[in-house]
């Protein structure tokens, strides 16, 4: 092993333009795959962090994503199979005062008590239950920092609407990956005050996203029905059963679906862009395998004099492939490493860029595992260019690389001209 380590720096201090080159090839197109892996991973991670996802849905009618608020009072604690309920209210660009300065709230989410505890957000000061306490209202760090800066925001007056009167209970962690987005929580009872006081009474008012986490063991279908016949049988009885159109939809499919009627307050992706982005990255990479692979096929003939010597004296053609899958692993290796630390550089503009807030999450198996398979889609062809050198012909120099290689050769040359266009024109 020492011996192959030797040769190999031997070549590089023979060569160090060339291995240079090879490295940063596949460190760059390593780089940007691994960038590409980070955003697609964060789009589909969204609203798994909630706890039990898995049993946690958006309630919903026909394409219409929103319910009156009645019912959630007259379901809770109804049906067998479900264990919560809690309705939500947006309200968007409402105006506030803090010490008669003026302040826009883009979102503001109106919420049962156990909105925080139900959707996993984090509390960063103040009190749990600060939803179920009536004039309280729950800010967001950013936000909390707009309107106070460096103070200390627990304890602090927001009015609204110039006559009502908001004390800040609490500070939570921005939503992160989940498909809702808001700058503060104020309980769901504040709406008697801001709009009437019959509000939450109204089985006509559909304003409200409502979700529910069903109980372990629960089928989803089976309470879906359930709840469609015993609303239609005593809430909604002079309706079609089938017009109503009930439909649990997991909160996990929430932020792919953008076609739903009447949403505030909700982001969304779009599942076929990230799947694009993704082959993009595959294929910048796989650009950088074939850069390589044509690189080191020239490199392979320099070094058939090399070869054919070994051949004469006894290696065997699995000992030479042995050695360029070796050394294939070692450039790799060194290029998976620069092309971590090209991410550490860029992730920040990348998140930027994509309004992001990407973190490096690399399970350690990747770190082995990633070179190995760069390795062997590198390393694999020119290893077989290597060992197919007749040993006679090789010592002599005189090289007859046969209408396949350069068939080979040529194919590779192509597909990488028509890779780099395709992606160049569908820039524009």
């Amino acid at each position: 092993m020492n011996q192959k380590f030797n040769s190999l720096f031997r070549r590089i201090r023979r060569k160090p333009l060339y291995y240079t080159l090879a490295v940063f090839d596949l460190a760059l197109g390593t780089s940007i795959f691994l960038l590409v892996a980070l955003f697609v991973q964060d789009q589909f991670a969204f609203d798994k962090n909630i706890p039990h996802h898995e049993r946690v849905y958006r309630m919903e009618f026909g394409d219409w994503c929103v319910i009156p608020p009645a019912l959630g009072t007259y379901m809770n604690g109804r049906y067998t199979g479900v264990e919560e309920i809690c309705r939500t209210f947006f309200s968007t660009n409402t105006d506030g005062f803090v010490d008669g300065k003026h302040f826009r709230f883009d979102q503001i989410v109106s919420a049962d008590s156990n909105f925080i505890r139900m959707f996993g957000i984090k509390i960063v000061q103040g009190d749990m239950d600060a939803l179920g306490k009536p004039g309280s209202i729950v800010l967001t760090r950013r936000m909390a920092q707009v309107l106070f800066g460096q103070e200390e925001p627990v304890g602090k007056i927001i009015r609204f609407q110039n006559r009502i009167s908001l004390s800040v209970a609490a500070v939570v962690d921005e939503p992160e990956r989940i498909h809702l987005t808001f700058d503060a929580i104020v309980p769901l009872e504040t709406l008697k005050t801001w709009i009437r006081q019959d509000y939450l009474d109204s089985y006509k008012a559909s304003n409200f996203p409502t979700y529910l986490r069903l109980k372990q063991g629960f089928d989803k279908d089976q309470i879906e029905s359930e709840i469609e016949k015993d609303l239609a049988a005593n809430v909604y009885p002079e309706e079609n059963p089938d017009a109503l159109q009930l439909r649990l939809r997991p909160v996990d499919e929430i932020y792919f679906f953008n076609t739903a009627q009447y949403e505030a307050g909700t982001i969304h992706g779009n599942r076929q862009v990230v799947w694009v982005l993704f082959a993009v990255g595959c294929l910048v990479l796989l650009l950088a395998v074939v850069n390589y692979i044509n690189m080191a096929t020239s490199e392979v003939l320099t070094r058939a004099r090399e070869t054919g010597l070994r051949q004469v004296l006894g290696a065997s053609r699995s000992n030479l492939m042995g050695d360029f899958l070796t050394e294939s692993f070692i450039l790799s290796l060194a290029a998976w490493l620069t092309g971590i630390l090209f991410v550490f550089f860029l992730l920040p503009y990348f998140n930027r860029l994509a309004g992001t807030s990407l973190q490096i999450e690399i399970p350690w198996s990747y770190w082995v595992v990633g070179p190995i398979l760069l390795a062997i889609l590198s390393g694999i062809i020119p290893s077989f260019s290597l060992v197919t050198f007749r040993p006679a012909e090789a010592i002599r120099g005189m090289l007859n690389r046969g209408k396949k290689s350069l068939v080979m050769r040529r194919a590779l040359v192509v597909f990488q001209y028509s890779v780099s266009i395709a992606l160049i024109c569908g820039v524009f």
